[in-house]
């Protein structure tokens, strides 16, 4: 039995979907050796917009095969919104008909904007997308509460906030002096 992480880029994807990936698999290597995985690209490296489609394609073939043989436990998929939301319904759906479970864990901040922009028969597809899930992971309390109230149907919303592995031990510092702090991201309203 495996557990198949989607995510696009796979852990190589510079921004947060990347990273948490990558400190997912890092952990499980670490402390798990036990579980069995497998991260899937859906979007390929460098996200080459040109070369997508092939990449998508190709993931799609490699889980419906998993599925098909029974080899896929789980399975933990990683979406931002808009076109992302079409490929990893897509997935959600595939998984589904051969009653996989899937984790489904929301990155996208417009996410919502999208949702309301929708078109009625759209906002039906992505609504019964998140119903077939088994879970719902978001990264604050917002996007919980906006989960269980725009979706009541989903089984269960988990939030996890993004986080990055801490130093080993924490550095001493003079108890008077004051806390600096660095953050490396793009800081911008929508975040």
């Amino acid at each position: 039995d495996m557990i198949y992480i989607v995510s696009p880029g796979g852990t190589l994807e510079k921004g947060g979907m990347g990273r948490i990936v990558d400190n997912f698999t890092t952990d499980l290597r670490e402390n798990r050796p036990d579980v069995k995985f497998e991260v899937i690209d859906s979007y390929g490296p460098d996200a080459k917009f040109h070369l997508m489609p092939f990449y998508f394609a190709a993931a799609m073939l490699r889980l419906f095969g998993c599925f098909v043989t029974g080899k896929a436990q789980l399975v933990h998929i990683h979406m931002a919104e808009y076109g992302s939301v079409l490929r990893k319904g897509l997935i959600v759906a595939m998984a589904s008909l051969f009653r996989v479970p899937v984790v489904l864990h929301l990155h996208g901040g417009r996410f919502p904007k999208h949702y309301e922009d929708a078109k009625p028969l759209s906002r039906w597809a992505i609504r019964h997308m998140m119903e077939m899930t088994s879970e719902v992971v978001v990264l604050g309390e917002y996007w919980r509460n906006w989960v269980v109230t725009t979706f009541p149907a989903v089984r269960r919303a988990t939030l996890l906030h993004n986080a990055v592995p801490g130093p080993e031990t924490i550095p001493e510092r003079a108890e008077d002096g004051p806390v600096r702090l660095l953050f490396l991201g793009r800081l911008i309203k929508l975040k």
